[in-house]
């Protein structure tokens, strides 16, 4: 027909008699239930029977059951809703709606629909439940006819008693399907294995991240053994009860469509999505166009239409979906119908954004919440096609009341109500074109008036009876009405005919711009889209080096004054061309280089008192020339005084701009609300840098956010790694005193440092124990399994993060299957980790470093106190003359200042005192210099606060900014000063340094020589910076340095020294006071 499905078939004894032919072969077919758990396959684990989950116990528990097809199991007919945002939100909003969420895997070829509900009764009843459950189903193709066998035949007289609740049949059997008569069972394995590898290509082209492999096996669980079986033996309906029992005259079709004892009547809350799916033939390709060209030909010429003889997906007559006890009444509540389309046939239901949208409506939203007049309710029982999240205001609104009411809710539609002569006119309108129509209009004009309304421009209307009349009969509740109907309840608007979107094309739902901002071709204008889901962002796809960059312009704008609970909206507008900002509420905008052939994702990260509310990022496709983007995050104020959100926009995982928002909030009960304030806009943290971001995304990222909110500290993580194919996401748990805990136990590395300096391992077995701690205290459970999981591929790995107190390369990773640690050490420094921050001068690193001849400095002070003295720095200096020239710098505040103004040189290097004392960052400072003052030493010292207020390091360095490194105690650690960050480190980032190296504790003089040279040696040997820091480590532990992981590193790990050729030797000129040795770190 279309071509034999190839298969290996192996010949079978003799002794395997027919009739049990079909249940051999099916043996290895999983039975049991799925407890679905996450949004994300990873999440979906296999129990044995519902006794294995967690249900409440004061109250009746509401179920929801996953049933999957034929040749299926749970994940493969299920698992498609994990590839787009729309089925991930779905999901989570079905996780949190039920108290469990289950499938049901079965064999569904050697057991007919009645066994396999016997066999899901058996395990739900292991289940010892006080009051009886809810049941809701999602059914699916020939799930159908195992839900109805469950609900009709086997509840009404079980001893296990349940509720049976709202169902969704989605291509259901119910009336059998005409490829399950024997004499089509070839055709039908040929075409359901094509239809299977076309999904396949559908769900990878949707979502990378998605386990492909996983839904395809899925999908052909037992289509092997079917193969196996048609090649083996005669075909007959006995043989294969499971096929045989969707043949439409057969006699399980027509027993199921009979009234049952105890079975729920007509009018029962059940629902029904279809599709008469017909292949097109286009005049450069055909469409579906993942289905192979000469399938589509057959399809298009009416290949199953003669097979089944009648409209169909592919599989399932499209009439029989909803063929439900037909003689009995109407059991079909709503309906999503596709009608005759070339994009839905029988795999492709759950990739389809409206299908999500239905199952939201029938299986969560619908609980009597729809919005009309505000605060009022109607009936749960209306079709999809009236929606009823509508806003009613009167014409006579002043625009500045409907801008507030707006920015406060989320309207699908809005009504205005204006009384003409003795009745009431309505005008229905998208809020998102009011939104623009009023835009720049002066706050006290009306809303007809800005809007121009006429009396021949109201909207038709209809009366909720003749809807719900026609609803009851199954009829077309729209009644030939268009969209934009106002459906009227004694006069009273509530909700609008809105005809169900047609389904989107592969390339639409791959597009996310497409998807969120773009309506079909032939659909209406439909109402503002605004984010619904936290599901992490679908990957994007491999960089292609090389490819021309345009400049992205991205501007976000928000009310300056918000108030506690209240959703607040942030806007957020990317084009190519520049960005008029606006003048009202708080605002920033930015630019940054990107590759126009990958989407960009926008983030919102709330940073104090402030969370999100609904989707917290969007991947998106640039606009093109003259067209522009928005996207909308809604975010809710936690606290009274003020709150601060950012917008930070990446290309993969590739930092390109930061945007920052901040808004005043008033508490929750002051009810006056004073007017938005005059606009205001802070600097954007954007890239000013030519350098590609081609060769970043091999980078793995360890994104890190700090939040505040209700007064407690969270930490929101991101491991991005394109390379494994791993994207993990979490939140840490609310933090009490984070900084004194810090401040603890940097205070307690210190002392053990110092009392345990002749016995290295009793060392390291302490650190092993506080990172241990940190692991467990900072990481939720998904981001400790990503990171043990791949501790061995994790050789990458950049923490970009705007957090200034954790010592990441202190953490100790573990089993968090297991109580205690590994006795092998397995810390995140060991591992070549390397840092940048969120507010250095260029938002990623570079890969270039310079050690140009005549442009090295060193900063070695000779102390004259000896308590003070470090004699291996005068070795120290010398090294750095002899290998790259270095020229001393004097040690003094005028000299200094100079050198940072100036900003000329490409590697600056300082050996000495330094100090950062716990959370006081102000205090971070260096000794320069000190002097004999009478019986005491007056000293000098160089700040971070100096090196902020002075350093242009970004002057004469082409594409990369200088190396930094700091050989003393303490000064990498990193702070809060004022109301920003401070400390060494972000001063000399965001002052334009390239690569910044420091310690975090105390280091002792002879190891912190033997780390800087090894250091130096490996990156003029053309190693890379992660190699280098990775070897200095180790050659310093070798040495005996207790304090090998006190090293830190802001830089790309691939960064590498263009080295020209060697410079001469120079010896320093340089006083040597005599002192045996010390310790770098001031009394």
């Amino acid at each position: 027909m279309i071509g034999r499905v190839r298969a290996y078939v192996f010949k079978f004894a003799a002794r395997i008699v027919a009739g049990k032919a079909i249940a051999f072969l099916e043996r290895d077919t999983r039975r049991g239930l799925v407890a679905i758990e996450s949004a994300n396959l990873t999440g979906w684990r296999p129990v044995d029977g519902l006794s294995d989950v967690a249900l409440p116990t004061g109250r009746p528990a509401r179920l929801l059951l996953l049933i999957h097809g034929t040749f299926s199991s749970t994940v493969g007919s299920f698992g498609a809703l994990a590839a787009t945002p729309e089925g991930r939100h779905f999901l989570e909003s079905a996780l949190s709606s039920y108290d469990a969420v289950l499938g049901f895997d079965h064999p569904t070829l050697s057991l007919d629909p009645l066994e396999n509900a016997g066999d899901l009764l058996r395990r739900l009843s292991t289940a010892d439940v006080a009051t009886p459950p809810t049941v809701d189903v999602l059914c699916y193709s020939r799930g159908g006819l195992v839900a109805r066998s469950l609900i009709e035949h086997l509840l009404p007289s079980s001893t296990w008693r349940a509720n049976p609740g709202r169902v969704v049949f989605v291509g259901a059997t119910n009336g059998g399907t005409a490829l399950a008569e024997p004499q089509n069972w070839h055709d039908l394995v040929d075409l359901y294995t094509n239809l299977a590898a076309a999904c396949a290509r559908a769900v990878g082209l949707i979502s990378g991240a998605a386990p492909v492999a996983e839904i395809v096996r899925g999908l052909i669980d037992s289509v092997g053994a079917f193969v196996k079986y048609l090649v083996s033996y005669a075909v007959t309906a006995d043989g294969v009860p499971g096929l045989a029992a969707m043949e439409p005259d057969g006699s399980f079709v027509r027993r199921i469509n009979e009234t049952q004892p105890g079975q729920p009547a007509a009018g029962t809350p059940w629902f029904v999505v279809s599709s008469d799916f017909e292949a097109r033939l286009l005049g450069d390709g055909h469409e579906p166009p993942e289905l192979p060209g000469r399938l589509v030909a057959k399809l298009a010429d009416g290949l199953v239409d003669r097979l089944m003889g009648t409209s169909n997906d592919l599989v399932v007559d499209t009439a029989s979906m909803s063929a439900i006890d037909l003689g009995g009444g109407n059991f079909v509540q709503d309906s999503l119908p596709f009608g005759t389309n070339s994009r839905v046939y029988h795999l492709k239901y759950f990739i389809q954004p409206e299908v999500c949208g239905a199952l939201l409506d029938w299986l969560v939203l619908r609980e009597g919440t729809g919005l009309v007049d505000v605060g009022t309710t109607v009936s749960s029982d209306l079709p999809r096609s009236v929606r009823t999240n509508v806003l009613v205001l009167g014409s006579d609104e002043p625009i500045s009341t409907v801008r507030a009411v707006l920015a406060r809710s989320d309207p699908e539609w809005l009504v205005l109500e204006r009384p003409w002569d003795a009745g009431t006119l309505h005008y229905a309108f998208d809020p998102g074109t009011v939104t623009d129509r009023i835009r720049g209009r002066r706050g006290a004009q009306s809303i007809v008036a800005a809007l121009e309304l006429r009396e021949d421009d109201a909207s038709t209307s209809v009366d909720l009876d003749e809807v719900l009349s026609r609803h009851r009969r199954n009829d077309d509740p729209q009644g030939g009405h268009a969209t934009g109907t106002v459906v009227l309840d004694g006069g009273t608007p509530v909700g609008i005919i809105h005809d169900p979107a047609p389904p989107l094309s592969l390339d639409a739902i791959a597009q996310p711009r497409t998807r969120l901002l773009v309506p079909a071709a032939d659909a209406p204008h439909p109402p503002r889209r605004r984010g619904t889901t936290t599901a992490p962002p679908t990957p994007v796809e491999t960089v292609r080096g090389g490819e021309p960059q345009v400049t992205a312009h991205v501007a976000a704008h928000m009310p300056d004054r918000v108030r506690v609970g209240q959703v607040s909206t942030v806007t957020c507008r990317l084009s190519r061309e520049q960005l008029v900002v606006a003048t009202e509420g708080a605002t920033d905008e930015g630019q940054a280089p990107v590759d126009p052939d990958r989407t960009i994702t926008v983030q919102l990260v709330p940073k104090t008192n402030a969370e999100t509310d609904g989707i917290d990022r969007v991947d998106i496709a640039l606009p093109p020339t003259g067209d522009t983007a928005d996207l909308y995050f809604d975010y809710v104020p936690t606290n009274a005084c003020s709150c601060e959100v950012w917008i930070v926009v990446r290309q993969g995982p590739v930092p390109l701009l930061t945007l920052r928002l901040k808004a005043h909030v008033d508490p929750a009960d002051d009810g006056g609300g004073a007017p938005a304030g005059p606009g205001r806009q802070t600097s954007a943290e954007a890239s000013v840098s030519a350098e590609p971001i081609a060769g970043l995304e091999n980078l793995q990222w360890f994104n890190i956010f700090e939040t505040e909110r209700r007064g407690e500290v969270v930490y929101r993580y991101e491991i991005r790694a394109e390379d494994l194919e791993l994207l993990a996401v979490g939140e840490s748990p609310a933090l009490g005193d984070r900084s004194a805990y810090i401040s603890n136990l940097y205070h307690d590395i210190e002392e053990r440092w110092i009392s345990s300096a002749e016995d290295i391992t009793a060392f390291q077995r302490a650190l092993q124990d506080y990172g241990s701690d940190l692991f467990s205290r900072l990481f939720p459970e998904a981001i400790q399994r990503a990171l043990w999981s791949y501790r061995a591929e994790l050789d990458r790995l950049v923490v970009l993060s705007d957090e200034p107190f954790i010592p990441w390369e202190l953490v100790h990773l573990k089993d968090p299957d297991e109580r205690i640690r590994p006795n092998e050490p397995h810390f995140l420094g060991q591992q070549g980790l390397v840092r940048w921050l969120y507010g250095a001068a260029r938002p990623y690193p570079s890969t270039t470093l310079h050690a140009r001849e005549g442009k090295v400095r060193s900063l070695c002070p000779q102390y004259l106190d000896p308590d003070l003295q470090l004699p291996e720095t005068v070795d120290e200096e010398k090294y750095l003359a002899t290998r790259f020239g270095a020229e001393a710098v004097e040690p003094t505040d005028k000299a200094v200042r100079q050198l940072l103004r100036e900003g000329t040189f490409d590697l600056l290097h300082f050996a000495g005192h330094g100090v950062a004392e716990g959370m006081s960052i102000d205090q971070a400072k260096v000794l320069l210099a000190d002097r004999e003052a009478g019986r005491q030493y007056a000293r000098s010292y160089l700040s971070a606060t100096t090196v902020a207020q002075n350093a242009n390091l970004l002057a004469d360095k082409g594409d990369g900014g200088p190396l930094v490194v700091f050989n003393a105690c303490q000064v990498g650690r990193i702070g809060y000063q004022l109301a920003s960050l401070g400390g060494f480190a972000q001063a000399f980032l965001q002052g334009g340094a390239a690569a910044f190296v420091s310690s975090l504790w105390s280091v002792g003089d002879a190891p912190a020589r033997t780390f800087v040279e090894t250091f130096y040696d490996q990156l003029l040997d053309g190693h890379p910076i992660a190699t280098a820091v990775t070897a200095a480590r180790e050659k310093a532990r070798a040495a005996g340095d207790a304090t090998w992981l006190a090293y830190v590193v802001y830089a790309h790990p691939a960064a590498r020294l263009d080295r020209p050729a060697p410079p001469p030797t120079r010896s320093p000129r340089r006083r040597r006071p005599a002192k045996a040795a010390g310790r770098r770190s001031p009394t």
